[in-house]
């Protein structure tokens, strides 16, 4: 279902009325950003498959970890902002956000966030999450660009 959410918005369902279309993930080994890697694996095999995109979509998660020394938020908890965590970094966070967008329309399709974690914090991740996004999709647009010139 999260994997559905976080694509479907990249797809013009309208366009594709007596179609199906099957995305089947299969994840053999596991060190944390599950989700985020099954969208990016996703949306490049549709589009590499020929499937009409609005956009890619790239998915970014943040882990928020206690510092100790320096951080990111106020008061005195200090707390660091960490993108991409590693399973251990997921079990050691005060809290999670993940976020997927299609960069290009700057929309949001997906958002989650586990754990309590304040207003600030949740901000520097969201920012943290669409520069993330950002980047990954300047890597996804070479990738295909790359596999259509061979």
């Amino acid at each position: 279902i999260r994997l559905q959410s976080a694509i479907s918005a990249a797809v013009p369902l309208e366009r594709l009325e007596k179609s199906v279309i099957d995305v089947n993930v299969l994840i053999i080994q596991s060190d944390g950003s599950d989700l985020a890697a099954c969208v990016t694996a996703a949306i490049l095999a549709l589009a590499d498959a020929g499937i009409e995109l609005y956009d890619l979509v790239s998915c970014c998660s943040v882990a928020v970890v206690r510092k100790r020394n320096g951080a990111c938020g106020s008061g005195s908890e200090k707390w660091v902002c960490l993108v991409d965590p590693t399973e251990e970094e997921k079990l050691a966070s005060k809290g999670m956000v993940t976020l997927a967008m299609l960069p290009n329309w700057k929309e949001v399709s997906y958002w989650d966030q586990s754990g309590r974690i304040s207003k600030e914090i949740t901000q520097e991740a969201i920012e943290l999450c669409r520069d993330g996004c950002a980047t990954m999709h300047k890597f996804m647009r070479q990738c295909l660009i790359d596999s259509n010139n061979d």
